[in-house]
């Protein structure tokens, strides 16, 4: 590794002040800066693109800008010529100006910006934040000077570069150490810097960067929203090429042909391209996934130019159309150009005369036809049943095909738009009840995001149902609620405030009835329990992290509890281990003896790392025990997450496979950790509020304990409490940003109103708790934490248990299937209200 940063030196005398370009701050206000540090060849070029790829910024070289002076043959690129193969640091104010003018005329079309190589001084990164704007981060990649030397020499025998060879690069790694030193130390200071070690492979580089970004990678459905997406599906020769040319023409819209895509991976004569040539010429289908890369690419690359997009030649199996659409967007429609096999034989051969290409002969068009027709009847039967797909005759001339085409299209674009997935619709809270009025929350503006992310709808049934029938009597449904969750949370500086002029200002009768702090002062554990809790857990994560006989990945808390939620009646932590070197299936087969020989090891903790643990109960799927008077459950799954890019978007096809089965132990890290961090972001109130309610819960005589409601329904139910006595109060309420997976950012900007009073009160909140499940026993209910859980293909019969809140580490799961009925929590909750006199 780099020498430690830290010794000091003598101070260098400051810069005069540089004059501020307005016009540039300007431009680039709102944009992302990300300074990336590191040592030549310390790989950050590779993690750039990365970065690129994921997030959408722009990358800009200093490195390439100087390069691209330097090749002009100018003076100035004489001159750098010179510096650069002394080692030495090209002035700054050349560099600044060639980056400014760079992001500038970028600013329009990016996200944000990676200065790379930039800066290599204090003085550079004060000139280009007071000049410019302040970066957002600072990526510091570290990495041996062997290793950056090795690299560089192994680089130079295919990059012709001056500056690559073994006396310039001890010039040039001399001169980053000795001048980067105060740049590391100096954005450390401000909390900026984020070190990241390039010793390793570059997915696992690639992690930290990630972590150390924090930032919403580019959504395809945002990127996408608004555009109509088409699929084209026909037998090779059916001539649906010619009519997407006359769509484009006669709509704008963006033909995108996967053929074509494929082509011109096989014309770059990369392996995967060879690969490519050998499967066409097999008459066989590529992979899913790369033509899926390609496509959304390719579209989001042309979002902002086009009207919609002709999705030619994919999808072409169902599978490949449910991944496009829970991964990109729904289609509008689907066109099939139906033609015969002679008639698409007789079109081939006749262009194989003059095209060149390899797939382009009787036996492979034949192999190409049987593979076509096998797998496209049933797309066609699933896409028919949506009524999405439109038959188009291609046995016709040019002209008539195109006037159905016409027909198909002019009908789609005169539909009335189709409601949106529930995550993405404008709230609409129901106060008071069935009976209430209906309050709009208002829209977002324009600049604002318009997603959500942890939703709730409450659903009237229409039809007739018992209490005791916790099924769907009928599948139709109308949407009685559907809001943003949103994070308020107020600022230490108004409770104070809040809790001093309230009572002076607000006339609240009803709910001062309720004595709010003696049911907290109820419900919170002893502080004894609260330091063992925030001190065991960690050390029961290590322990099991150094001691299992596999390699852990992962260990994550789960559920919502923790230290700023405990109750003094529920201390109990579950602990998710994750590790890639378990079996993906079969869990009901290896799981057993797995639970045995943890057990086994966690009771036999001579060595001092835990303290004795008792009281064990282990099933074939967890091992559970008391510790310090702390009640554990230790849950144990292959860490299929960490393998595949994307992994997490997959959580709800890949557990509702295996719904049915003994081997859906399909967990996910991500959602747990951050469903957890969702209840610790909720402000305050909200999280004492949510104390009160589960301390109830847990002090109900239950005739079953273990059907008693779900800590998750309840803290989703006083989330949405919360929100409705904001809306009472005339709150208007906002959502916050969010990521590409649909989850708020972990630090949203916080939205405080001018005026401390519209923070609905504890008590204001309970009393809309009661409320709302007085509705609740008239209603039937759908809680999800995350979009990905309602995407296209979802059913809602795979639930027949109602309420459902699907687990957020486990969608195919219904927790709340322990409640049971909703007359038994119905009748305690408003047992509960007449003893707090509501």
């Amino acid at each position: 590794m780099p020498p430690k940063f830290g010794a000091k030196k003598p101070e260098a005398a400051k810069p005069a002040a540089a004059k501020p370009d307005s016009a540039a701050s300007e431009k680039l206000k709102g944009k992302k800066i990300i300074f990336i540090v590191g040592g030549p060849g310390c790989g950050k070029g590779t993690q750039c693109d990365k970065i690129v790829e994921k997030y959408g910024y722009t990358h800009l070289s200093t490195g390439d800008l100087l390069r691209d002076e330097v090749k002009s043959g100018s003076a100035r690129g004489k001159k750098l010529t010179e510096i650069m193969e002394q080692g030495k640091l090209v002035p700054m104010e050349t560099v600044l100006e060639l980056l400014k003018d760079a992001m500038v005329a970028r600013a329009d079309k990016s996200n944000g910006f990676l200065i790379d190589g930039y800066p290599r001084e204090v003085k550079q990164g004060t000139a280009f934040e007071s000049t410019i704007k302040e970066c957002d981060v600072v990526l510091y990649f570290e990495c041996a000077a062997k290793t950056m030397t090795e690299r560089l020499l192994g680089r130079a025998k295919t990059s012709g570069r001056a500056d690559d060879n073994e006396a310039t690069i001890k010039k040039r790694l001399d001169t980053f150490y000795s001048e980067t030193e105060p740049v590391v130390k100096f954005y450390e200071d401000k909390k900026k810097l984020k070190r990241i070690n390039a010793e390793r492979s570059v997915d696992a580089i690639f992690a930290d960067v990630v972590s150390g970004l924090g930032a919403p990678p580019v959504s395809a459905a945002k990127a996408l929203k608004g555009k109509k997406i088409i699929f084209v599906v026909g037998g090779p020769g059916c001539g649906k090429g010619t009519q997407c040319d006359k769509i484009v023409e006669k709509y704008g819209y963006t033909h995108l042909s996967t053929g074509d895509l494929l082509r011109d991976e096989v014309k770059s004569g990369s392996a995967r391209g060879k690969k490519l040539t050998e499967i066409m010429e097999q008459g066989k289908l590529v992979p899913m996934e790369t033509v899926l890369a390609l496509l959304k690419d390719a579209m989001i690359a042309r979002a902002d130019k086009s009207k919609g997009f002709l999705i030619d030649g994919y999808p072409r199996e169902i599978r490949q159309g449910t991944e496009f659409e829970s991964n990109i967007r729904p289609c509008d429609i689907v066109l099939y150009f139906e033609c015969s096999a002679q008639t698409m034989t007789e079109r081939l051969l006749g262009r194989a005369k003059t095209s060149g290409r390899a797939d382009d002969n009787e036996a492979t068009i034949k192999k190409r036809l049987d593979t076509f027709y096998s797998a496209t009847e049933p797309l066609v039967a699933h896409y028919e049943k949506q009524g999405k797909l439109k038959r188009i005759n291609a046995q016709r001339e040019v002209t008539a095909i195109f006037a159905d085409v016409v027909g198909a299209i002019t009908a789609m674009e005169a539909a009335p738009a189709k409601a949106p997935h529930a995550w993405m619709h404008e709230g609409l809270p129901d106060i008071g009840g069935a009976a209430g009025p209906m309050v709009r929350v208002p829209r977002p503006s324009p600049t604002e995001p318009t997603a959500s992310t942890f939703v709730i709808n409450v659903l009237k049934d229409l039809s007739t149902r018992t209490v005791a029938n916790q099924h769907w009597s009928k599948t139709r449904v109308s949407t009685l609620e559907e809001i943003d969750v949103e994070t308020y949370r107020s600022k230490r500086r108004w409770r104070s405030l809040l809790h001093s002029q309230r009572q002076e200002q607000v006339d609240e009768p009803l709910y001062q009835k309720i004595d709010v702090n003696t049911l907290l002062d109820e419900c919170q554990p002893d502080a004894k329990t609260q330091d063992c809790f925030i001190k065991l857990v960690p050390r029961m994560i290590a322990f099991l992290e150094s001691s299992l006989p596999f390699d852990v990945t992962k260990v994550v808390v789960g559920g919502s509890y923790g230290y700023n939620t405990m109750v003094k009646s529920r201390n109990d932590v579950d602990l998710f281990v994750f590790s890639r070197e378990l079996p993906k299936a079969g869990h009901v087969m290896w799981m057993p003896s797995v639970m045995k020989a943890v057990e086994a090891l966690i009771r036999d903790c001579n060595k001092g790392q835990i303290p004795e643990c008792t009281e064990f109960t282990t099933t074939k799927y967890s091992v559970g025990f008391t510790c310090e008077g702390i009640e554990f459950t230790v849950f144990i799954t292959h860490d299929w997450e960490s393998e595949r890019a994307g992994g997490y978007t997959r959580l709800y096809d890949e557990s509702m496979r295996q719904r049915n089965s003994e081997n859906r132990r399909m967990y996910s890290w991500a959602a747990a950790r951050r469903q957890r961090q969702f209840i610790l972001d909720q402000e305050e109130d909200v999280r004492d509020v949510i104390k009160v309610v589960n301390h109830w819960r847990n002090g109900v005589d239950w005739a079953d304990k273990s059907r008693r409601p779900s800590s998750y329904l309840l803290a989703l139910m006083v989330v949405k409490a919360y929100q409705n006595a904001q809306v009472i109060r005339g709150v208007n309420i906002r959502p916050p940003p969010i990521d590409e997976d649909g989850f708020f950012m972990r630090e949203p900007e916080a939205v405080v109103p001018e005026n401390p009073l519209e923070f609905p009160t504890m008590g204001e909140t309970l009393s809309a708790f009661i409320t709302l499940v007085k509705d609740l026993d008239r209603a039937m209910t759908r809680l999800s934490w995350n979009k990905y859980y309602e995407p296209p293909s979802f059913r809602i019969e795979h639930m027949t248990t109602l309420p459902v809140v699907q687990d957020p580490a486990n969608p195919a799961i219904n927790v709340a299937e322990f409640l049971g009925t909703w007359a038994s929590f119905h009748t305690e909750a408003m047992l509960w209200a007449q003893k707090l006199g509501l």
